[in-house]
């Protein structure tokens, strides 16, 4: 019997983690996986995006308000089907499958850290340590991941395996021509992915009598504080916002430069999407983005919040004769280091 791999994880809103969900279960379902999803929030369009065959689908529920009903919920799944390895994404769901998943049959439990989080709280670092012992392997998508849970958690080097996020194959795409210099941003707004640094930033592209536009995609995580913000600067007419996307090859052929000026940040795959739709990337040098990115030679780097190295960056970017030549280089670069199968041959050894 083929082995049955849980992917528990908390909400169903699209963001970096739940798109590589997707795309990992489907490469374990063409191996031959069964593929099991649950989750604690059913809000979100994710289940809408898979396109391949999921064994089950299961809604445990809040275990806060409903400890028994989920608990219940969650039996019933790992003994109904089987479950051989349970996947944790998110710190909610860490905190509840480590205690039940054993207890319950699953014969594995690998964690996943996908990003350097050093916005947590004491009581979570507690809670990590305190259940860790019921963890048999965590995977990072980077190396600056696994250090941060090493420093923080003290989880065991040797127990973290580095799997990055993988590049998928996409059909080249026709840049739509426009006389304005189009900046596109991919990610759901939190302060901490740098939406406010657009801010300043505009003004110093105003300042330089640039023609510009933000092109921003992602879901508004700020409450319409990034909205009001931008509406108090008098900059509504420098932002295109187009909401959740669902089609990257649409965004990206709207786009002439992609940026990403986050403060925090595992190995984001909008960049590795970026690159294989032949956009020039600058970005901040945070968590595992220099692991994708060489300043200079496929790319532009900069310290979060450096608003001058920006603008360069950004002026670098738009220089077709720069252009081609990052481009060039990241595609071949990223071609080599980041293939699906080099990164799917480590999941199935590590779910194996």
């Amino acid at each position: 019997m083929n082995k049955q791999i849980l992917f528990f994880y908390t909400t169903n809103h699209i963001g970096g983690t739940e798109t590589n969900i997707i795309k990992i279960a489907r490469e374990l379902v063409h191996r031959g996986y069964g593929v099991h999803f649950a989750f604690l929030d059913e809000n979100g369009p994710l289940l809408e995006q898979i396109d391949h065959d999921i064994s089950s689908i299961t809604h445990i529920g809040n275990y806060y308000k409903h400890p028994f009903h989920a608990r219940k919920k969650y039996k019933q799944l790992i003994l109904q089907h089987n479950i051989d390895v349970v996947l944790n994404f998110g710190l909610k769901v860490e905190c509840f499958s480590r205690v039940f998943s054993k207890k319950y049959g699953a014969k594995k439990v690998i964690s996943n850290i996908r990003s350097t989080d050093n916005h947590r709280k004491w009581y979570h670092t507690f809670l990590d340590k305190l259940t860790q012992k019921n963890v048999d392997l965590w995977t990072s998508n980077s190396e600056a991941g696994k250090l941060a849970h090493h420093r923080r958690e003290k989880a065991p080097l040797d127990k973290i395996v580095v799997i990055p996020n993988f590049i998928d194959d996409v059909s080249k795409i026709a840049k739509q021509p426009s006389a304005t210099l189009r900046i596109g941003t991919l990610a759901n707004i939190f302060p901490n992915k740098g939406y406010f640094d657009l801010i300043p930033l505009a003004k110093q592209l105003i300042k330089k009598d640039l023609k510009f536009k933000f092109v921003v995609g992602g879901v508004d995580k700020t409450n319409g504080e990034f909205f009001e913000k931008i509406k108090k600067e008098s900059l509504d007419s420098f932002l295109d916002f187009k909401g959740y996307v669902s089609n990257k090859a649409v965004f990206f052929s709207e786009i002439d430069v992609f940026f990403l000026p986050s403060y925090l940040e595992g190995l984001p795959t909008v960049l590795l999407e970026a690159v294989m739709y032949e956009t020039p990337i600058v970005a901040s040098n945070v968590g595992g983005i220099p692991e994708i990115i060489t300043n200079g030679e496929t790319g532009w780097l900069y310290n979060p919040g450096d608003i001058e190295g920006y603008v360069e960056g950004i002026e670098k970017a738009s220089n077709e004769k720069l252009k081609e030549q990052i481009i060039k280089n990241v595609k071949e670069d990223i071609t080599l280091r980041f293939s699906k199968e080099a990164c799917m041959k480590n999941w199935v050894h590590v779910v194996s």
